[in-house]
């Protein structure tokens, strides 16, 4: 046997074992998930003094506010009053202490409509249920898409599994892979020159609105008119319904709960996982207003880089890459999550197929220039779910470590890295064919 083989034997041993260890991983979350359930402590938080209720739960209520308000016309929406009465009398016993309003789109609340006719586990499993299967769906079939085999799926599915946003996600009730679902569907039809439906996706998708404006300047760019008059479409579509179910009131006063709503948006800052947040845990003492300034000017920043990577890079890369779109979307995606005003754990479920389109692009070109950097990129991607528990369990161990956003800090590397390759691969010439398989063979 010669060095190199038994090197090759020998790193199959670990990442076999690794991926054991993922699958193992995934399956006690679950476990962990399933007994919250049976107990019923799934859907509360925090202590007793200070109990809050999951995101499942405000999901929940927006399917009852809106029922209400389609069938007795007595209600607006966002009525933080009604909203907080629906909200306790769900949890009942338990009353929550603090108010704050869902601040999702009108047409969120009539997609949530159907989980009225369910109890709060019933709707719990239905939905978590669907996002499982959705999440299973879009993964193997960008997989298969990207010539990943078969036994590669079922790798790449316990590496999303074991992935901790995921579960956060899964336990929480959280809508984030619906998110993850509607932007890969957005940069798939992207890519065909779909703008009009593109567009679509794009409204129905998309439905946490602060990642709307990067999503929105990348259909721009590439669809243009096309794209705008299917965003008209696509929007009138979504609302005229909104008005006849919950009134006018509830489509035109949509814009006056983001600018004024005040209930929640300093109170969840330090729990985000974005530049930010992570600006907050460094300086508490700036204002929240300073704050806001900053991070919005770096979040139309990284717009106008964003901007200027399909306009100016993406035309040379797509003539050494065939899967320059894909590199370009998988870079946005990243750019999206960190600079992003709003952004928490969660969301990161949303870079799951963006890590595996540069798995497969960017990390498989054949440039000797930046080998370390696509190695490392490669890496990084491979043992995401372990870097992330890693620094799950160093915050937990050593407090003084909560002021770092390391989900955000690995996702700005992973950024750092694609931009260093991004850059290089822009200016080199015709590539020769080369894969570095994922499945351990």
């Amino acid at each position: 046997m010669t060095k190199n083989s038994a090197l090759r034997n020998a790193i199959k041993g670990c990442l076999s074992i690794y991926f054991v260890f993922l699958f193992l991983l995934s399956v006690t979350s679950f476990n962990m998930i399933k007994q919250r359930f049976n107990n019923g402590t799934l859907f509360l938080t925090g202590h007793e003094s200070e109990c809050k209720a999951v995101d499942f739960v405000s999901a929940y209520m927006t399917s009852l506010i809106a029922k209400r308000s389609a069938t007795q016309h007595d209600c607006f929406i966002y009525d933080t009053d009604i909203q907080f009465a629906i909200t306790n009398e769900i949890l009942k016993p338990v009353t929550l202490g603090a108010k704050r309003v869902v601040e999702y789109p009108p047409y969120f609340y009539t997609f949530m409509y159907p989980l009225s006719f369910f109890s709060l586990k019933g709707a719990w499993l239905v939905w978590d249920g669907c996002n499982l299967v959705l999440l299973i769906i879009a993964l193997v079939y960008i997989a298969r898409k990207e010539s990943f085999s078969w036994a590669d799926c079922g790798l790449i599915l316990i590496w999303a599994l074991a992935y901790g946003p995921v579960m956060t996600c899964l336990q929480s009730g959280q809508m984030a892979i619906w998110l993850a679902a509607g932007l890969t569907s957005v940069w798939l039809l992207l890519e065909k020159q779909k703008y009009v439906l593109a567009a679509f996706a794009t409204a129905f998708g998309i439905v946490k609105i602060q990642y709307l404006p990067f999503v929105v300047i990348c259909g721009l760019v590439l669809g243009r008119k096309k794209y705008v008059l299917g965003l008209i479409a696509a929007f009138t579509t979504l609302l005229l319904p909104c008005v006849f179910l919950f009134g006018p009131r509830a489509v035109f006063g949509y814009p006056n709960v983001i600018l004024f709503n005040d209930g929640s948006r300093w109170s969840t800052l330090q729990y985000m996982e974005n530049i930010r947040a992570q600006i907050f845990c460094l300086l508490p003492i700036i204002s929240p207003s300073v704050l806001f300034i900053v991070s919005a000017c770096l979040m139309l920043m990284a717009m106008i880089i964003q901007a200027y990577i399909w306009l100016r890079y993406y035309p040379k890369l797509l003539l050494v890459d065939k899967d320059a779109f894909k590199v370009c979307a998988a870079v946005s995606t990243l750019m999206m999550l960190s600079f992003s005003l709003h952004t928490f754990a969660y969301d990161y479920v949303a870079s799951l197929v963006p890590c595996i389109w540069l798995y497969r692009g960017i990390c498989d070109f054949p440039s000797p220039a930046t080998i370390v950097y696509r190695r490392s990129l490669k890496y990084m991607i491979l043992f995401f779910p372990l870097i992330y528990l890693g620094c799950s369990v160093l915050q937990q161990k050593y407090p003084t470590l909560e002021c770092l956003r390391f989900p955000c800090l690995i996702n700005c590397v992973v950024l750092l890295l694609c931009l260093k390759i991004f850059l290089s691969l822009s200016k080199s010439g015709t590539p020769t064919s080369e894969q570095e398989p994922l499945a351990i063979t």
